[in-house]
């Protein structure tokens, strides 16, 4: 099963092969004519776009390929390149056999892989002479193929960092990143070299066997490398991407990581500061207008006539309408600030919805995944959203992933406070939580039934089905789900105390085991 919750993923050869990423091309070629497509440093993803974009081309549709780049540029290219779909051939954090797609509309919201894009596959037999046509054609010498570099992307970020920071002040921060071989070695490496003059990197060079690591964020053997190396070259901090780039891991100095959920709490708590200074600046609201600043498609209602001489009824956009926000404006035309509104999944610590009540804000909790989370944030216009897995979404770029910016406010928030990372951590870290904690299970249907099993169990606690069960018991606290993109029950736990969270996190393991 190769269509999962939130992206296209699969073994290459075994599960995804010529003829699959061929059928997908002309799958969505019928319906998107204007198509941005770009593949991380994967040796299937490097193999699979050529078929690919030959399928969207063979349906009539324009290709611009970006080439190699991370799956935030291919966001940030298709979002400010007017184009009806982004694609990148990807499996994020996988180890080096999967390959995969992530898919995206003009707005960047994702296409989804079971609603959106199964129903409408089919797949299809490719001609031998065909494969080996495509095998032996470069691929911009593909007949009728663009090419669009996505100039600006690199440009953008040193802008935001420059904003916040002088030249000197930039010089004297001390930086170690592991690119993980992956997809940020390209244009997010160039940024960092262009920005700081005192870095140290490691696995640099792209290369999709990932021979030094997997390119996990998460897994303590794929940190070990850039915790040693950010404490002997004493580094302030240390930065480790995964695969394709969405994520973002952080070092403190002390080579400790940060949890995602710790990294969410520094991160909101630096943007609702910013926002509760720019209401300082324009307190008065006067009037209202209607501003279009992120359109959401939604079905609308119809009436039931048909008006043969209205040109739009022929056009498929009728039976869908645009919502738009309503944006209060001060006296001069500068919109005001609202409430800030920061979501994050379900896994992550009381700390992050305590300090966003504590700021006067809206704590949004939702179930874990970047499908969910892009959705839920265009549709309430969220500032900021965090998960536990090192996501770090971001209204100011487009409502997606932007571990750059990520970097720019953990640094704001070391300078503001005049703390190391390791203290600035610190004053978030007042719970104990387990981290993620994996079960391998036989099958799915195992899954379901420990998850029934246990959610009956705590049936005198509250219970949450948002994503698998969060149980709530007093002091403490579980969640335990099914993995949408491994065969893995995944449970993660807190307490507020370091012998209870490991009390209870043995106790769970026994009912599970």
């Amino acid at each position: 099963m190769v269509f999962k919750a939130y992206d296209i993923r699969g073994k290459y050869k075994e599960q995804l092969d010529y003829e699959f990423a061929y059928s997908l091309g002309v799958s969505l070629g019928e319906t998107y004519k204007n198509v941005l497509v770009g593949n991380d440093v994967r040796i299937g993803s490097e193999e699979l776009v050529k078929p690919f974009i030959w399928g969207l081309l063979d349906m009539g549709s324009k290709v611009y390929y970006a080439g190699t780049i991370s799956t935030p540029k291919m966001y940030y290219g298709t979002k400010g390149g007017g184009y009806d779909l982004g694609v990148i051939l990807t499996a994020s954090h996988n180890p080096k056999e999967y390959t995969g797609f992530k898919v995206c509309d003009k707005n960047v919201v994702p296409l989804s892989p079971v609603e959106d894009i199964k129903p409408n596959f089919s797949r299809l037999e490719i001609q031998h002479t065909k494969i080996e046509e495509i095998q032996n054609t470069k691929i911009l010498d593909i007949p009728d193929i663009n090419f669009d570099p996505i100039d600006d992307y690199e440009e953008y970020f040193i802008k935001k960092f420059k904003n916040s920071f002088s030249d000197e002040e930039l010089d004297k921060i001390s930086i170690c990143v592991d690119f993980a071989n992956g997809a940020t070695t390209m244009a997010e490496k160039n940024v960092i070299m262009k920005l700081f003059k005192n870095y140290n990197f490691i696995n640099e060079c792209p290369d999709g066997t990932f021979p030094a690591h997997e390119p996990d964020t998460l897994k303590e053997e794929c940190l070990q490398q850039i915790k040693d190396t950010t404490v002997i070259t004493g580094a302030k901090i240390g930065l480790i991407f995964d695969g394709d780039g969405d994520r973002l891991g952080l070092i403190d100095e002390t080579g400790n990581p940060l949890k995602g959920d710790i990294i969410t709490a520094i991160i909101a708590d630096q943007i609702m500061k910013d926002i509760e200074l720019k209401k300082i600046d324009y307190p008065n609201c006067e009037y209202e207008c209607e501003c279009i600043c992120h359109p959401i498609k939604k079905k609308k209602e119809m009436n039931g006539t048909n008006d043969k001489n209205d040109k739009n009824d022929k056009n498929d956009k009728d039976s869908e309408e645009i919502v738009t926000h309503t944006t209060k404006l001060t006296k001069d035309g500068k919109p005001c600030i609202t409430t800030p509104k920061i979501v994050y999944d379900l896994r992550c610590s009381n700390i992050v919805p305590e300090l966003v009540e504590k700021h006067n804000a809206n704590a949004i909790k939702t179930r874990v995944g970047h499908y969910f989370i892009k959705k839920l944030m265009h549709e309430i216009d969220a500032d900021f959203a965090g998960e536990f897995s090192n996501h770090f979404y971001f209204k100011e770029i487009g409502y997606f992933e932007s571990p750059l910016l990520a970097l720019k406010y953990i640094l704001e928030a070391m300078d503001d406070n005049d703390m190391k990372l390791s203290e600035l951590a610190k004053q978030y870290e007042i719970y104990y939580h387990s981290g993620e904690i994996n079960f391998k299970l036989a099958d799915k249907d195992t899954q379901e039934k420990t998850i029934e099993t246990i959610k009956n169990h705590f049936k005198d606690c509250k219970i949450e089905t948002i994503d698998g069960i969060s149980v709530y018991c007093g002091d403490w606290w579980f969640n335990l789900r099914a993995s949408n993109t491994e065969p893995l029950l995944r449970l993660n736990l807190e307490a507020k105390s370091k012998k209870e969270m490991n009390d209870r996190v043995d106790y769970i393991k026994s009912l599970i085991v």
